[in-house]
């Protein structure tokens, strides 16, 4: 364990590029599937995933190079980051809305100003909107989007059972669900609860593996798990194209 400590801390510029692809491929994959007149509602809100994975990316790749720097802290990597967020979010709660009427449009422009006004009131801004993006942004959108992807497949189970995609939905739905808290909850260390005992310091400290390895592991898996559940539009266009051919 303490060899494997040591090469993940010499090597977090390779763990944020591999995180950072995940990103790249899980948007290229969406943006380059047909979904263009598709009856399935969750192709009108794949774009803001899209929108996610191209601003994390970048992100990632900063933070890429503030690991070969050896920078504690790399601010347009974390406004970026921040930015992606809002996309996750505003896609949890429209893919979560396809099944369950929940959580109304005003909710993250509402987020976004208390999180604003409290960083700013906090004497540091950065750190304190770093935590705060995390606690009520990142984490409530993972928990959005991994129940989200359950429950659309569940309401949808009639049509996309003889498809073979349930693994598909169910692995991306756990994996946005762990992701929520190695991203959303894990984040830097700060003055107040619960960012002062569980943070990215903390968390290494007793498990022993940067908290980076186990989000890079979640943002492999849901790639994986998303690209397979493409399919569903592959089937879409083939019948589609069957059918106007007889």
């Amino acid at each position: 364990m303490d060899l494997f400590y040591q090469w993940c801390q010499g090597n977090l510029d390779i763990i944020f590029l591999i995180y950072g692809l995940a990103f790249v491929i899980m948007g290229v994959a969406i943006w380059v599937q047909p979904k263009k007149e598709s009856g399935f509602k969750l192709a009108n809100i794949l774009w803001l995933l899209v929108a996610y994975a191209f601003i994390h990316a970048p992100a990632d790749f900063f933070s890429m190079w503030a690991a070969i720097k050896e920078e504690t802290t790399h601010i347009p990597g974390e406004i970026l980051t921040s930015l992606s967020y809002l996309f996750l979010f505003e896609f949890g709660r429209r893919l979560l809305g396809l099944t369950k009427k929940i959580l109304s449009r005003w909710i993250l422009p509402i987020i976004v100003v208390g999180v604003i006004i409290s960083s700013i009131l906090s004497g540091d801004f950065w750190i304190t909107a770093n935590i705060l993006v995390g606690y009520f942004v990142r984490f409530p959108a993972g928990v959005m989007v991994g129940l989200g992807f359950v429950l659309y497949y569940k309401s949808q189970k009639k049509i996309l059972k003889p498809l073979k995609v349930k693994k598909y939905f169910y692995w991306a739905g756990i994996s946005f669900l762990a992701w929520s808290f190695f991203c959303g909850i894990v984040r830097a260390k700060g003055t107040f609860f619960p960012s002062n005992w569980l943070n990215t310091n903390s968390f290494c400290l007793v498990v022993g593996v940067p908290v980076q390895i186990f989000r890079t592991i979640c943002a492999v898996i849901a790639t994986w798990a998303i690209v397979g559940m493409l399919r569903i539009f592959i089937w879409e266009k083939t019948r589609m194209i069957q059918e106007a051919l007889t």
